[in-house]
């Protein structure tokens, strides 16, 4: 081993070095292309509180669709059935709203926002009030 080790020392040297580039650079290029990726050509904007809060008004009215979810950032899941598709929109640092709706009538059947912060949850579907939510907040 000793004499292999000498008759190679430019390839043993190049090996480690190139180990030692890999052991740092991997790590940092995976979690700025992630970031980069997560974003990339999504150019809706992001939901605001008062976007939400004036969707939450709408709620009641039975008015919503789709249509006024996906114009905002956020993840579409559908279910394997293919009926029902649920879409979660990121809110500011800390609140996360999730809406689910029947694909077949564009009904609305879930409507519910999470307050990461605090472990709240309000569904706006059953009387919720996101105005008072934040009216409490500040």
């Amino acid at each position: 081993m000793r004499n292999f080790i000498n008759n190679h020392i430019r390839l043993v040297t190049f090996l480690v070095v190139i180990s030692l580039f890999l052991a740092v650079f991997i790590p940092i290029a995976y979690y700025e292309s992630r970031d980069f990726f997560d974003d990339h050509g999504d150019t809706r904007p992001a939901m605001t509180t008062g976007d939400l809060i004036l969707l939450a008004d709408d709620a009641g009215k039975g008015t919503l669709k789709p249509e006024d979810f996906t114009k905002y950032k956020c993840i579409e899941m559908e279910m394997s059935d293919a009926k029902y598709a649920y879409y979660m929109i990121e809110v500011e640092p800390s609140y996360r709203v999730l809406v689910g709706f029947n694909k077949d009538t564009n009904k609305l059947l879930y409507f519910v926002m999470s307050d990461s912060a605090t472990d709240e949850e309000i569904d706006i579907l059953n009387g919720g009030d996101l105005r008072a939510y934040f009216n409490s907040k500040g």
